[in-house]
């Protein structure tokens, strides 16, 4: 990292997800080299060691103000001990260290990121927040399948997708297709073959194929039971004209206009699910209007334009 500032001589260097792979190293050398450093968080890293704010599928913040052992007690890193040791020890280096305090300015894709990782301790400069931007689609032309709901995504347990299925499973008239690969996919098949539910697996698709279904669909699940931040798939439905219903948590009601520009459902609540995905599938007049308001707000709030515009800002504001 030192070698290639030295050689690109940079006036800023802007940092993603750098914790998995480059480690915090990568940020020493542009302290050293007195480069100022802006950081786009992408998820809870920062105060939490396993990163996503979760404890057996229920939300979590008990390593608020640096309790990072707790990470520890609850084998909250893949269920492993040693593995959430090892997430614990990094956390408390890091923070020992002053790392993190050292960054010009963080960027939050989401206010309810940037408020959450403030208020559970992350020493930060300070803090901006710019929304991620979305691809500038049109609403589908095509005719929607009313039956079919769409999930795209990861099949981990902290996405909720077990309880989705159970809120088709049982009506004839509503299809799942699910769309994405993880480690809980065999687990997911072998419930839905348990419960009869009407449910399709397209495993990994490619973005054109991804754009297809969502033209096509019914609506979109977002059954998550962490905290999300700003998803793509989300803002994707939205601009090609898709409802949405999504979890009640996190950085969903801000993205959806807390229900305006789409629908909120209580996480891990089959029955309520299936009732709201109900009635985003009528294609009333109430999912038109939220349907316009998801494809204005877009437009709006993510446009690329204005994601560039706002970035651009960030990197004036730190190297004067």
């Amino acid at each position: 990292m030192a070698r290639l500032l030295e050689d690109f001589a940079p006036e800023v260097v802007h940092f993603h997800s750098v914790q998995h792979h480059l480690t915090l190293a990568a940020l020493d050398a542009c302290f050293a080299a007195d480069i100022p450093v802006v950081w786009t968080l992408h998820d809870y890293r920062t105060v939490c060691p396993a990163t996503l704010l979760l404890r057996r599928s229920a939300t979590c913040e008990r390593c608020a103000g640096g309790g990072f052992w707790h990470c520890v007690a609850g084998r909250c890193k893949s269920g492993e001990v040693s593995r959430s040791l090892a997430a614990a020890t990094e956390s408390y280096i890091t923070r020992f260290r002053g790392s993190l305090s050292r960054v010009s300015c963080f960027i939050a894709p989401s206010r309810f990121l940037a408020a959450k990782v403030l208020e559970m301790g992350l020493r930060a400069q300070r803090i901006e927040v710019v929304p991620n931007p979305a691809p500038l689609w049109s609403p589908s032309a095509c005719a929607r399948r009313r039956h079919e709901c769409l999930y795209v995504g990861r099949l981990a347990p902290e996405k909720g997708v077990e309880h989705l299925i159970e809120a088709v499973a049982g009506c004839d008239d509503l299809q799942l297709s699910i769309v994405g690969e993880g480690p809980s996919g065999d687990d997911l098949r072998a419930l839905a073959q348990r419960l009869h539910a009407n449910v399709v697996f397209h495993g990994w698709r490619e973005a054109d194929d991804v754009l297809a279904l969502m033209s096509s669909a019914g609506v979109l699940c977002v059954p998550s039971l962490c905290y999300e931040n700003c998803p793509g798939v989300v803002l994707e439905a939205m601009a090609v004209g898709l409802p949405v219903v999504a979890s009640n948590l996190g950085g969903l009601p801000e993205l959806l206009d807390h229900g305006r520009a789409g629908w909120m459902a209580p996480p891990g609540d089959p029955a309520a699910w299936r009732r709201i995905i109900r009635m985003a599938l009528e294609w009333g007049d109430e999912t038109s209007i939220r349907v316009a308001r998801a494809h204005a707000r877009v437009l709006n709030r993510h446009h690329p334009d204005a994601f560039l515009t706002a970035i651009e800002r960030v990197y004036r504001s730190v190297t004067v």
